[in-house]
């Protein structure tokens, strides 16, 4: 129900109770007692008029948009904020009350801007970051507004507000995911989700969501700043930056050549990498760095009186290596079988 408010009184003290400049309070006071007889009903002639406690607070809110740009026409760290603090002050001084009103509504919601925007540079400035060159940093995504401007730049998915680009919005904000992106002189070269709980490596993008041109060393050097896997993510599969180089254990180191095919065999001891290279001859290093083919194959445990694993390719990359073609280079390399034999036969 309506409470009893003495319309003029209450107006005077509000306006008494504000920091405003006199010469503003008197003009507000005429308009004050203009707009809200527009809106509440034709004042009338004596005093003890029965005013809903919205009138009071349309009052006491619109004075506070104007006593906030007093405070922030000089004082305010944003510049625009600034100008746009004296803008709405010099409108004041010959605007009507319902004006002034909705210029402090959109005050109000550019002050947000502000500190929104702020609160991002603060969050931003404290991101994980990590120089891998000169030239080229990690840096962690760790506002949507952030990842939003980072998918603007790349084209990709989450710069849309949409059902698929607020997933990964959600995944940001709710910690399911962290975000991070490769600069080259401070511009976006690509986009990498890495999945809280596992610690693996969800996505990896470049622009437009094509591949992400990564060497082999600067690809395992990324999967160490972030402490996570991808062993099935095309990025890192395709030149070879698999979870095994990323441990302690050594590798033993054998080659073999089968017709055009050289190979190399990292054998670790859970599990074994290949990288598959053309002829030597080929045109150029960069040619046959493009025809390298890496797989990741990991032994499955055996069964019954079964003495030879079984293997799996795990990266799923389109270059990989199928299980037939290990198999064949196995029967037709003794050394290279007896050194897998001695990692791998249970």
């Amino acid at each position: 129900m309506p409470r009893p408010i003495q319309l003029y009184r209450d107006i005077d003290f509000v306006l008494a109770s504000s920091n405003l400049p006199d010469a503003m309070k008197e003009r507000l006071r005429k308009d004050l007692e203009r707009a809200v007889g527009r809106k509440f009903g034709p004042l009338p002639a004596v005093l003890g008029r029965e005013v809903t406690p919205e009138a009071t607070g349309l009052i006491r809110h619109t004075l506070r948009q104007v006593e906030l740009a007093i405070g922030h026409a000089d004082g305010h760290p944003d510049g625009e904020i600034r100008r746009e603090a004296r803008r709405f002050l010099r409108a004041c001084q010959s605007v009507s009350f319902d004006e002034i009103v909705e210029r402090g509504k959109a005050f109000r919601r550019r002050l947000k801007e502000a500190g929104r925007r702020r609160n991002e540079r603060a969050l931003q400035a404290g991101a994980h970051r990590h120089r891998l060159s000169e030239r080229d940093e990690l840096v962690q995504v760790m506002t949507v507004g952030h990842l939003v401007s980072v998918g603007r730049a790349l084209d990709l998915c989450v710069a849309h507000w949409d059902h698929i680009g607020c997933r990964y919005h959600t995944a940001l904000r709710e910690g399911e995911s962290t975000f991070h992106t490769l600069q080259r002189d401070g511009v976006p070269q690509c986009l990498i989700e890495v999945d809280v709980a596992t610690s693996e490596v969800n996505d990896a993008e470049g622009s437009g969501g094509g591949s992400v041109p990564l060497p082999r060393r600067r690809a395992l050097n990324i999967l160490r700043a972030l402490g996570a896997t991808a062993d099935d993510v095309a990025a890192f599969a395709n030149v070879g930056a698999f979870s095994p180089y990323l441990g302690a254990a050594r590798a033993v180191r054998l080659w073999s050549t089968v017709g055009r095919h050289r190979y190399m065999v990292d054998a670790f001891p859970s599990a074994a990498v290949l990288v598959v290279r053309e002829t030597p001859h080929l045109p150029s290093r960069r040619v046959r760095e493009r025809l390298q083919r890496w797989s990741l194959f990991k032994p499955e445990p055996t069964r019954g009186t079964q003495k030879l694993a079984k293997w799996r390719e795990v990266s799923g990359s389109e270059n990989s290596l199928s299980v037939g073609e290990l198999l064949d280079l196995l029967l037709r390399d003794r050394d290279l079988a007896e050194t897998t034999r001695r990692l791998f036969v249970g």
